[in-house]
């Protein structure tokens, strides 16, 4: 009997942590496993029914460094979760972020599970000694799924290591499952050129891209254009703001389709061209549309996806690039055709499975655990258990009044 355990952010809007999650879960479940995800992050609508099922399993102390929870606490976490995976003698966790990485490690042991660190986020603060240590040992043990040469460098940054190499797990996110043949809500008018961006609103890359597009809109004034926005702001406040940088463009319609899943394959039939960053860069670009990959870091263009880069995430060898100059040579100067390759259901499938694969590789060092708690001083930690009560405190306090 097998329990497969995710530790995630969220469960509510859409971004590809929570599309990588829903994906796995069910390619999990049709293999036999039975699945929990627990996250941290409330609010916005689950709007995929696969994370739905978990909504319950909701613990807040995840938004926490794990060292500020007093010990005996983590053992009552650890109590919840067993609660659900009591009848299975086989335990994987799953871990999403780096700072759950540290919580995975610490409930693995609670629970005699195997922990696998598959951190999603884009961007990683610079590890301390002892962190970079914690993840070293995790890599050595097979049990750093995403490690790929790029996503090694990202999150080791000065304490990568050549050796590192023998230990590189390249995971591939796939979308297919994106796009659906549901009919479109809204009405598109028929432009030349259309743009479709994906991507959370309130991303970092969002306003410099804009302003971009605003210089290829502006500098194109006999042609009409849409720019099509699919992904959402927390507050709704960046859907209206947004429209209003194209105030002075009399050529552009602007669309603000929040966060829409799944994506109609007749929006995606309309589009001319694509702008993301990260794994939204895929539902585009497996649709066979050129599509601009912006650096999660610099937020310029680091090419068009499958053409003039491979990258998704951070620039390797490739220049800064204007996004609205590579607009120009993707709908002005034809530069970059539409070729085939959209991916199919069974692609995922071979994708997830070779993520389910990797689990024998870290079946001989089942029980070996590293101690997360080494890395901080016992009065980093006791200070920050005093602060947890206090939050306690003040909470409990504000439910009384």
């Amino acid at each position: 009997m097998k329990c497969y355990i995710f530790l995630t952010p969220e469960l509510g809007n859409m971004g590809g942590a929570q599309m990588f999650t829903s994906n796995k879960v069910t390619y999990l479940k049709k293999k036999g496993w039975n699945v929990q995800v627990f996250y941290y992050k409330k609010g916005g609508e689950i709007k995929l029914p696969e994370l739905l099922l978990y909504k319950d399993n909701y613990i807040k102390d995840f938004r926490y460094a794990f060292y500020y929870v007093p010990k005996w606490y983590m053992k009552i976490i650890a109590q919840r979760i067993r609660e659900k995976t009591k009848e299975y003698n086989e335990i994987i966790i799953e871990s999403h972020l780096v700072e759950l990485a540290y919580w995975g490690e610490e409930l693995s042991r609670l629970l005699g599970a195997r922990h696998i660190c598959n951190f999603l986020e884009e961007q990683i603060e610079p590890l301390s000694d002892r962190k970079a240590d914690y993840f070293e040992f995790k890599l050595k043990h097979w049990e750093l799924m995403n490690s790929g040469p790029g996503s090694q460098r990202r999150l080791f940054k000065d304490y990568f290591k050549s050796e590192f190499a023998q230990y590189e797990n390249v995971v591939k996110f796939v979308c297919s499952n994106v796009v659906s043949n549901e009919p479109l809500a809204v009405k598109i008018t028929k432009s030349d050129y259309s743009i479709l961006t994906i991507g959370r609103l309130d991303k970092p890359y969002v306003r410099p891209m804009t302003e971009r597009i605003c210089d290829f809109v502006a500098k194109h004034a006999d042609k009409t254009i849409n720019v099509i926005y699919v992904g959402g702001s927390p507050d709704g406040s960046l859907e209206k703001s947004i429209p209003l940088l194209y105030e002075q463009q009399n050529n552009v319609h602007v669309y603000m389709l929040g966060y829409t899943f799944p994506v109609p394959s007749a929006l995606l039939d309309k589009v001319d061209v694509g702008i993301a960053s990260a794994n939204s860069v895929l539902v585009t670009a497996d649709y066979n549309i050129p599509t601009i990959c912006l650096d999660i870091n610099d937020y310029y263009a680091l090419g068009v996806y499958g053409y003039t880069t491979k990258n998704k995430f951070m620039r390797q060898d490739e220049p800064k690039g204007d996004i609205s100059v590579l607009l120009e040579e993707v709908l002005i100067d034809r530069k970059y055709p539409k070729r085939d390759g959209i991916q199919r259901d069974d692609e995922m499938d071979i994708e997830l499975g070779k993520q389910l694969s990797y689990l024998d590789r870290s079946i001989s060092y089942r029980g070996c655990y590293y101690d997360v708690y080494s890395m901080y001083k016992k009065s980093t930690i006791i200070l920050a258990n005093i602060k947890w009560y206090l939050r306690r405190i003040i909470e409990y306090l504000k439910l009384a009044e």
